[in-house]
């Protein structure tokens, strides 16, 4: 009875492809139960593969990659500091565009704007042309380039572009979370990884309460505030821009602040270390079946459509009724009466015409007295 206990033991592990755990763990074939999630090529996922990995040698003495523990501990200490340059660089530029360039802006965006409400229109409130006229060019240029009062179609645009780029982060960061919940309860952090001998792939299989909590925190919750400093500093930048042209070059500038954590990955990261990153696979309980795979089609696109939807309704809405929200509003109270007659047709017309000569740049001014050498 003991003999054929053990035959029927062996049979068993033999069966399963995957495991590298303990004997008390539950056995699961990647080919009927689930399906593999690349990790994120980007600080983030390093940080997961590190800690989940580097971690379980360095701290608990498993044995998943026959590497010395001075690797496993340079690629730990690695993947942190990488992940804590990463915070510092983006809570920097965070802070810096809010207070020191969105901020400014502003001032700069009310202060124009009082001043033409001020020196331009009577008591009454009615539009005075010839004190237009005579109200200088700096400020007709300063007032008619806001893209907040005569460039509002190109503004909703911009910033719908740059409230679907944080949504982009958002999903991502939600698809984090939702797979950190998916991951069951592991005893000992040696369950956590499970490794496939046949395609050399690492799998993780469950997370333990307290690296659940460490991702929660130090990755994912992190990266949210992030996401959501950025969208509020980025709207307020981007519509207090003070010309067309510096509202294309900040949105650039606010879409490079979003790729700290890849340029950081691409540019520090080894292969060496990149390519266990990109092999390890974490482990998604799958739905199973017609009915749901289609229901989960539909909630996709039902969540799709909240997400488009929302950035079109929102940002309408904020360039509208949000503009009298504390702290984030740009121009209160507008009016729409911006009028900037004939400037734009002054700015737009050629010195030298559509069709140029070569007498488009005399030489001398014709009312200039001769002056003998």
């Amino acid at each position: 009875g003991r003999m054929r206990t053990l035959i029927s033991s062996a049979e068993e592990d033999k069966a399963d492809p995957v495991y590298s755990g303990d004997s008390e763990s539950e056995t699961m074939d990647p080919n009927e139960d689930g399906m593999d999630v690349d990790l994120d090529q980007d600080v983030y996922g390093a940080t997961i593969y590190s800690i989940l990995h580097d971690g379980s040698e360095v701290f608990f003495g498993d044995e998943l990659d026959n590497l010395d523990q001075i690797i496993n501990k340079s690629r730990l200490t690695f993947a942190i500091m990488s992940l804590i340059l990463n915070y510092c660089i983006q809570f920097s530029m965070l802070i810096t565009s809010w207070f020191r360039v969105a901020l400014p802006c502003v001032r700069q965006t009310q202060e124009i704007y009082r001043l033409y409400h001020q020196d331009v229109f009577d008591r009454d409130g009615s539009f005075n042309p010839v004190k237009w006229l005579n109200w200088p060019e700096s400020n007709q240029d300063a007032l008619c380039q806001l893209p907040v009062t005569n460039a509002r179609k190109q503004l909703y645009l911009v910033l719908c572009l740059w409230w679907m780029a944080i949504v982009s982060e958002l999903r991502k960061n939600e698809r984090m979370f939702r797979h950190i919940s998916q991951f069951s309860r592991a005893i000992h952090p040696r369950e956590m990884i499970r490794f496939d001998p046949k395609t050399h792939t690492e799998r993780i299989m469950r997370l333990t309460p307290f690296t659940k909590c460490l991702l929660y925190i130090c990755i994912a919750g992190m990266k949210l505030l992030i996401s959501i400093g950025l969208l509020l500093a980025g709207t307020v930048w981007l519509t207090a821009s003070q010309s067309i042209a510096d509202l294309l070059l900040n949105s650039v500038a606010l879409g490079f602040v979003i790729l700290v954590d890849e340029t950081i990955y691409n540019a520090l990261y080894p292969e060496a270390i990149q390519k266990p990153i990109k092999e390890m696979k974490l482990w998604i309980k799958d739905e199973k079946g017609d009915t749901a795979q289609k229901d989960a089609l539909m909630r996709d696109l039902r969540e799709s459509w909240m997400y488009y939807s929302g950035c079109l309704i929102l940002v309408a809405l904020y360039l509208n009724l949000g503009q009298s929200l504390p702290y984030i509003g740009v121009l209160p109270n507008f009016q729409y009466d911006a009028f900037c007659p004939s400037y734009w047709e002054t700015e737009m017309t050629r010195v030298c015409g559509a069709w140029p000569n070569k007498d488009c740049f005399p030489y001398g001014s014709p009312d200039a007295p001769v002056v003998d050498r």
